[in-house]
């Protein structure tokens, strides 16, 4: 039979706050949602999430605090999505010659970034930033494409 607190106003039990987790992260199995778990109470061991004993037994945690951490880790596990490798200047590698783009890398780079705008890992301002120089990118290994084709028809 399954055990019912009385928790104090604005707090959740760890059980509840699990499934609070479960459900903003979507988590499908079972071994996953028993690994929140533990990772919540030893939080609440520790203090975190404005965490309180009651009795021997059983931690309540701030419901607002839960909801927040939910929040923060289904922000990161969108940015994990990505394996972006980030430079430090942008413009070193629009203007790099060695990097030849045809359309279909192109069309994927900036189908990437949209991704990217959707999930909020970037501002529109960079997504348009860099749609630009990718477009320009594309141009100039178009235009060098076919003026090596002419070189090397003549």
């Amino acid at each position: 039979m399954k055990r019912m607190y009385q928790t104090n106003k604005g707090f959740i039990t760890i059980p509840e706050a699990t499934r609070i987790m479960v459900k903003m992260l979507k988590v499908q199995s079972e071994k996953e949602a028993q690994a929140h778990y533990q990772e919540l109470l030893d939080k609440a061991k520790l203090g975190m999430f404005g965490a309180k004993r009651f009795g021997t037994r059983m931690y309540q945690v701030k419901r607002d605090a839960i909801i927040e951490y939910a929040e923060e880790c289904a922000l990161e596990e969108r940015i994990n999505l990505f394996n972006i490798h980030l430079v430090e200047n942008i413009q070193d590698i629009a203007q790099s010659k060695e990097m030849i783009m045809d359309a279909k890398v192109a069309d994927h780079l900036i189908s990437s970034l949209q991704s990217l705008l959707i999930y909020k890992v970037i501002d529109e301002e960079a997504y348009t930033k860099m749609e630009q120089d990718i477009v320009q990118k594309w141009r100039a290994s178009k235009a060098a494409l076919a003026f090596s084709e002419k070189e090397d028809a003549l």
